[in-house]
Parts: C-alpha cells; structure tokens; sequence
C-alpha cells in the first residue's frame, strides 16, 4: 500500500492511497475540522476497496512559479499560480502506483 499525505499552507488536511494500480482512495478534512492520520487513512482505504467514484473537494494554495521569458534570454519572471493540493496529490499517487505495481 502506498500512502501520501496531502498538505495546504504546511497543515496536514488530508491522506491518499494506493491499494493497487487502480485502487485509489482518498479522504481530505472540511474547513475547521482537526486532522487525524488514522481516521484520514482508514477513510482513504475504504474508498479505495469499493471504488468510490465521489468527486474530491478542490483546495487551492497559492505556490511561486518560475518561468523563463523565453528560452535563450536569461530573464526569469515568478508567478504566483493557485494549485489544486487535493487533485495534484492524486495525480502524484496514481504515477507512483503506475511504477510501483508492476504487471
């Protein structure tokens, strides 16, 4: 079993796992609701055995991008782009899954 924790602003909020390649699962905390990783695990892994096809909450988070102007310039610009933690930790999981499990 693989297991990622999913962080916003430095705070745990959440945990996704990979049973097998295709057995994924997740859980994430409401606002104003304290973390627990055992609660947060055992959600996620009852997902992941019946399939859940419920769609995560989104939670946003502001991370700094850094973005060449054009590629033989050495002129670099920082972008402040809001990132998706909950989708980007599943699409994390699902490629470690794709390595780890091997057919």
């Amino acid at each position: 079993m693989l297991v990622q924790y999913i962080r916003q602003n430095n705070k745990l909020i959440g945990a996704v796992v990979a049973l097998e390649k295709d057995n994924i699962g997740w859980s994430v905390c409401r606002n104003g609701e304290r973390f627990s990783k055992k609660l947060a695990l055992a959600i996620a892994i009852g997902r992941a055995h019946v399939g859940s096809s419920s769609v995560p909450p989104v939670r946003k988070q502001k991370v700094e991008v850094i973005t060449s102007v054009k590629m033989d310039s050495g002129v670099k610009t920082v972008q402040l782009v809001n990132v998706d933690v909950v989708s980007d930790a599943i699409c994390s999981i699902k490629d470690r899954a794709n390595r780890y499990f091997r057919d």
